[in-house]
C-alpha cells in the first residue's frame, strides 16, 4: 500500500466523518426527533399506536449510531497517527501494514452483546464482533436512513393532519349546510351520517399528539372517504331540491299558459265562425305531470336522491314537450284572432283610401264597404268571406282610381287642341 493511497484514503475518511457529524447534529437537534425520543423535555411525547410501532425501534438505534461514529472516528484517528510517524522514504512497512488493517481489515471491535435479542451463536468468539470501517459505515448509513425516514414521516404526518383536519371540518360545515338546505332542516339520516364522521374526526384530533401516523391513516382511510360520500349525497340532494323547485315553477308556467290557451280558444270560437283551432295539451297530461312531480317530491323526502336524477330528467323532457305543444297551439290560435283584427284594420285603410281618391260614394264600392263592415262587426265572423269581400273592395277601389285617372287624362287631351287654336 503506497503512501499516496494512504493519504487519499485518509482524506476521503475525513470528508465522510465530517458529513456524518453534520447529519447527526441535524438529527439530534431536529424538533420532531426531540419530541419522539422522549426524556424530560416539555416537547416530548409518548408515542402510541402505529407511530410507536414504526419509530421506537429505529429511533433506539440512533444512540448506537453515535457510538459507532465514535468507534469509527477513533479508528481513523489511529490510522492518521500511524501515518504521521511514517518515514518519508524508506522503512515503516510494519506501520503501513497496521494502517492497511485499520482502514480495510476487521479492525473495529464492537461492544459485547448484552441482551438475548442481541446475541448470535458466535457472540464472544474471537473476531466474531469485529467489523471493517466500510462495513460499519454501511450499517450506520442504513440505520440513519431509517431514523431519518421515521422522523420525516411523523413531521409530514403532523403537517398533513393540520391541513387535512381543517379541510375536513370545512367540508363537514358545507355538507351540513347543503343537507339542511336540501331538506329545509338536517334530516335524521344525514344527521346520523355526519355524526358518525364527526366522531371519527374527534378520534383523529385526539390522536394527533401521540399517534400522528395512525391519525393520518384514519383520516385518509375512514374520515375522508366517508366525508366525500356524504358530501356527494348532500350535493346531490341540494341539486335535486333546486331542480324540483325549478320543476314546480315550470309546471306553474305551463298551467298558466294552458289557462291562457283555453281562454284564447274560447275567444276564437266566439269571435270566428268555424275556426281552425290547434289542440292544446290535454288536461290528463297536465294532471299526470302534477302527480309525477308529487311522487318525485315524496321520494326525495324519503331519501331517494340517488335514483331521482334519472326521474327528474324524464320529467323535464315530458314537461318541455307539453310546453312546446301548448306554446305552438296558443300561437296558432291567437293568429286567427289577429287575422280578424288585421281584416278590420285593412277595411279602415281601404275606406280612407277610397275617400282620399273620391270614389267612396261609388255604388259598388260603398256596397262592398258596408258588406265588409257587417261581416267584421258580427260575432262569430266568417274570416274567409270577409277576406274575399275585402279583396273585392280593394280591387274595386283600384279600378275606380284607374278609371278616374284615365278620365282626367282624356279630358286634358281634348282641351289641348282648343288651346292651340
Amino acid at each position: 500500500m503506497t503512501l499516496q493511497r494512504i493519504d487519499a484514503e485518509l482524506e476521503a475518511w475525513d470528508g465522510r466523518l465530517a458529513a456524518i457529524a453534520d447529519n447527526l447534529l441535524w438529527l439530534k437537534s431536529d424538533s420532531t426527533y426531540l419530541s419522539l425520543k422522549g426524556g424530560d423535555s416539555s416537547a416530548s411525547i409518548r408515542a402510541a399506536g402505529k407511530t410507536a410501532q414504526y419509530t421506537e425501534q429505529v429511533l433506539c438505534a440512533v444512540p448506537v449510531i453515535f457510538d459507532r461514529f465514535n468507534l469509527l472516528h477513533s479508528t481513523i484517528d489511529r490510522a492518521k497517527k500511524l501515518r504521521e510517524g511514517l518515514p518519508a522514504i524508506f522503512g515503516g512497512e510494519q506501520k503501513i501494514a497496521e494502517i492497511e488493517h485499520l482502514l480495510y481489515g476487521r479492525s473495529i471491535q464492537l461492544p459485547a452483546a448484552v441482551g438475548p435479542g442481541q446475541r448470535s451463536l458466535l457472540s464472544g468468539a474471537p473476531g466474531s464482533d469485529c467489523v471493517a470501517p466500510v462495513e460499519m459505515l454501511e450499517a450506520m448509513v442504513k440505520a440513519f436512513a431509517a431514523a431519518r425516514d421515521a422522523v420525516l414521516a411523523v413531521e409530514h404526518a403532523w403537517r398533513d393532519l393540520a391541513e387535512g383536519i381543517d379541510q375536513a371540518e370545512a367540508a363537514m360545515q358545507r355538507c351540513r349546510q347543503q343537507a339542511a338546505e336540501a331538506d329545509g332542516q338536517l334530516s335524521v339520516e344525514a344527521g346520523a351520517g355526519l355524526g358518525a364522521i364527526e366522531a371519527k374526526l374527534r378520534v383523529v384530533r385526539e390522536c394527533v399528539g401521540s399517534d400522528p401516523l395512525g391519525a393520518l391513516d384514519m383520516l385518509r382511510k375512514e374520515v375522508e372517504p366517508a366525508l366525500a360520500a356524504a358530501s356527494r349525497a348532500a350535493e346531490t340532494a341540494w341539486k335535486i331540491r333546486g331542480e324540483l323547485l325549478q320543476a314546480h315553477a315550470r309546471l306553474d308556467q305551463l298551467t298558466a299558459l294552458h289557462r291562457e290557451s283555453l281562454a284564447t280558444i274560447a275567444e276564437a270560437r266566439s269571435a270566428i265562425a268555424d275556426p281552425e283551432l290547434a289542440a292544446p295539451v290535454a288536461e290528463e297530461r297536465l294532471e299526470r305531470l302534477r302527480e309525477w312531480l308529487d311522487q318525485l317530491d315524496h321520494r326525495r323526502k324519503e331519501g331517494g336522491s340517488a335514483t331521482l336524477e334519472a326521474g327528474m330528467k324524464h320529467w323535464r323532457e315530458a314537461a318541455e314537450t307539453c310546453i312546446a305543444q301548448e306554446t305552438n297551439a296558443h300561437a296558432a290560435n291567437r293568429s286567427q284572432l289577429q287575422m280578424r283584427r288585421e281584416l278590420r284594420g285593412r277595411l279602415d285603410a281601404l275606406k280612407a283610401k277610397a275617400r282620399a281618391r273620391g270614389v267612396a260614394e261609388h255604388a259598388e264600392i260603398a256596397q262592398l264597404a258596408e258588406q265588409g263592415r257587417q261581416l267584421l262587426a258580427v260575432r262569430p265572423t266568417d274570416l274567409k268571406q270577409a277576406a274575399a269581400i275585402l279583396a273585392r273592395y280593394a280591387d274595386a277601389v283600384s279600378a275606380a282610381e284607374l278609371a278616374a285617372t284615365a278620365g282626367k287624362a282624356s279630358a286634358g287631351a281634348r282641351r289641348s287642341p282648343e288651346k292651340d287654336a
